[in-house]
């Protein structure tokens, strides 16, 4: 055997021990019964992003479970009724948007009721501490620390011109006048039909935040304008207006709490590993978490998004399964594939009918997102939920003009008057399009006639609501296109409710779908060193140009929008 084939071996043989030492630790890591001090202070790191499902980081050489939103939730509660733990601090510049933001606050509310106090260390700071400071009994800042906070916005870039320079053109099938995913393509600016219905989300999304501030610390609503319009304020200048208690550095105020006991400071992470502290009944409900793009199939190079494949599946085997009790569906997604939102879809109607199905909305579930939804007996989202955006829309994408410039020539041979419609060396014909204007009608019709299904309403109010618009649920609630405003903690004790569960008690939560095997670690772990190999920008762009690959030429459910509320 040839020494390079050794060398191979033996690194393959590494990797394989490197994996399986690290899944090993993991899991000794979580099942290891974890000990806290008495009057230990819990951290949460704001500062840290928490997946809605308890995925895996990979680094170069690296690896670690990073910690599920629902754990965190699920951590709080519990440590509001742990006779061992007095406080929790929040620390650091809160990144996870305000729909996560408003759900992390619940919990603290309730920890807060149990008379234990919270406090706010923030060496930077925006518009989510903003709304969590109210719940802080002492909020704290570095001398040099700056709060951030200059409003909601959305930022819109439209890049026909650019794409028209390069000879790029893109032909839009759209159903639903806000329907404008393709847009920032298609257009140089904004429709009136997005300029409106951006103003309204925005209005909603804005002045529910400023009425929550307001509310919260105890300050007429202008007070809270007035901050926000000053966009950036220094700590010193904080102190004055309120927002901030007091100016120390973080060591000092940790001896401040804890003195010379630093093991009475506890990361979030370690805690959770720590069993709830209440009594398990005997009910279990499923968390199905669904977050991602909605894809025919899984991506190489992208973030794993939600597939049929293995949504679909989950669903079915929690349905058929008579050890589960109800189902907590919770769906972070702005869409995607119409064909695999539907498939989805089918499965929540099918477990529906077999026991309760609660959807919980994160930061976003609009177009396919509200697909996936709608067939639940009940929906729950936050006052800051995106959802909506009923309808549907096809872009193609054609080279035409970039091959004149660049000296190409493509020929074709063809069976069939319209072997070429999705073929990008042309743009649509007439009959192109009303052959796939007629395909693409029947879809959206079918997508509001199944949401009236679900919402138990009429085809022509959810069509009045639809057309591609995305709303709010502050306004989706009182559209009925949501049932109830409240967090992913509400929607599993709604489901509680409905199975049964004892006062005091909880059902047993399971996550579906299941955290990667062996061999889908060993894959992934494989990605991501070869992804690592290639330049960032490189890998950026061959990710984008995978998700336009997929998404082309067939019908979507797809929001492509962004509100900024950081």
């Amino acid at each position: 055997m040839s020494p390079k084939k050794v060398s191979l071996i033996i690194i393959i043989v590494l990797l394989v021990l490197f994996v399986i030492s690290a899944i090993t630790m993991a899991t000794f890591k979580s099942i290891s019964r974890v000990k806290i001090v008495d009057r230990s202070i819990l951290v949460v790191d704001l500062e840290r992003s928490y997946p809605e499902n308890a995925s895996m980081q990979f680094d170069f050489f690296s690896m670690s479970r990073k910690m599920s939103f629902y754990k965190l939730l699920r951590s709080i509660y519990s440590a509001a009724n742990d006779d061992d733990v007095d406080a929790i601090i929040l620390k650091g510049y809160s990144i996870n948007g305000l729909s996560k933001v408003w759900e992390l606050s619940q919990a603290l509310n309730y920890f807060h009721n149990q008379h234990k106090p919270i406090y706010g260390y923030f060496e930077s700071a925006g518009l989510g501490n903003l709304m969590l400071s109210s719940i802080c009994d002492t909020v704290i800042m570095p001398p040099l620390a700056n709060w951030y906070i200059p409003g909601f916005g959305a930022n819109l870039l439209f890049l026909k011109g650019t794409f028209e320079k390069l000879g790029i053109g893109f032909d839009v099938i759209q159903f639903g006048k806000y329907k404008n995913a393709a847009e920032m393509f298609a257009n140089d600016s904004m429709s009136v039909w997005m300029r409106e219905s951006y103003d309204k989300l925005l209005d909603d999304l804005f002045y529910r935040f400023t009425s929550d501030c307001a509310q919260n610390l105890d300050i007429p609503e202008d007070s809270v304008l007035a901050l926000i319009d000053r966009a950036i304020i220094k700590a010193n200048d904080a102190v004055k207006t309120g927002l901030v208690d007091t100016i120390m550095y973080w060591q000092d105020f940790k001896k401040h709490l804890v003195g010379d006991e630093d093991e009475r400071i506890v990361s979030m992470g370690k805690y959770s590993r720590r069993s709830p502290k209440w009594d398990e009944a005997n009910r279990t409900i499923v968390l199905v978490i669904a977050e991602g793009n909605i894809t025919d199939v899984e991506s190489y190079w992208g973030e794993s998004g939600i597939t049929p494949d293995r949504y679909a599946k989950a669903l079915r085997k929690a349905a058929d399964d008579d050890d589960i009790d109800a189902i907590v569906f919770r769906v972070n997604s702005p869409g995607g594939s119409a064909l695999a939102s539907d498939i989805i879809y089918r499965e929540v109607l099918r477990a529906s009918e077999r026991k309760p199905v609660i959807v919980s909305m994160a930061n976003v579930a609009a177009s396919g997102g509200y697909y996936i939804s709608m067939a639940a007996d009940e929906i729950v989202a936050t006052p800051y939920t995106i959802t909506g955006s009923i309808g549907v829309i096809m872009f193609k994408v054609h080279f035409d003009e970039m091959y004149r410039k660049i000296g190409a020539n493509p020929q074709k041979l063809k069976r069939g008057k319209f072997a070429d419609i999705f073929y990008g060396d042309h743009p649509m014909t007439p009959e192109e399009r009303e052959i796939l204007e007629n395909a693409i009608g029947g879809i959206y019709e079918q997508f509001v006639a199944k949401a009236a299904e679900g919402r138990d309403t009429t085809y022509e109010w959810i069509d009045s609501v639809a057309q591609g618009r995305v709303w709010a649920a502050t306004s989706a609630e009182s559209l009925a296109l949501v049932d109830t405003l409240g967090s992913l903690w509400d929607a599993i004790a709604i489901a509680e409710q409905k199975i049964g569960v004892p006062d005091g008690q909880h059902a047993k939560i399971t996550i579906r779908p299941k955290p990667m095997n062996f061999f889908e670690v060993m894959r992934k772990f494989s990605e991501t060193f070869i992804k690592s190999l290639v330049p960032k920008i490189l890998r950026e762009n061959i990710e984008n140009y995978e998700t336009i690959e997929k998404l082309s030429n067939k019908p979507l459910y797809l929001w492509t929008g962004k509100v900024n509320m950081r």
